[in-house]
């Protein structure tokens, strides 16, 4: 039910572009995760692929985060390890654990 139209999915979708700011990676990220928002809602038995979309949920969510942390990073202390650690999460060269 969350991911039709209205529901908490397109509150998502707009946390996701607010927090890329830009981000090219991110954009392309969001595209395909809402390519496969549209193939779970309209599979005969979204429960299959309910797994697999939680993860890429989770981890479009973990890189569009760290894409915000890039953007605030040179005021930062570590600025020069921040962008470059970003860099590598908003790839997907970072792994979630589990």
């Amino acid at each position: 039910r969350g991911l039709r139209p209205g529901g908490g999915a397109d509150e998502f979708e707009t946390l996701i572009t607010d927090l890329a700011g830009g981000d090219r990676t991110i954009a392309s990220r969001l595209s395909d995760w809402q390519n496969a928002r549209r193939d779970v809602t309209n599979s005969a038995d979204p429960a299959q692929q309910a797994h697999a979309f939680a993860q890429k949920t989770a981890a479009l969510f973990f890189a569009a985060t760290w894409a915000r942390i890039a953007a605030t990073a040179p005021g930062h202390a570590t600025r020069d390890d921040l962008p470059r650690l970003a860099e590598k999460v908003i790839a997907g060269d970072v792994r979630l654990p589990g």
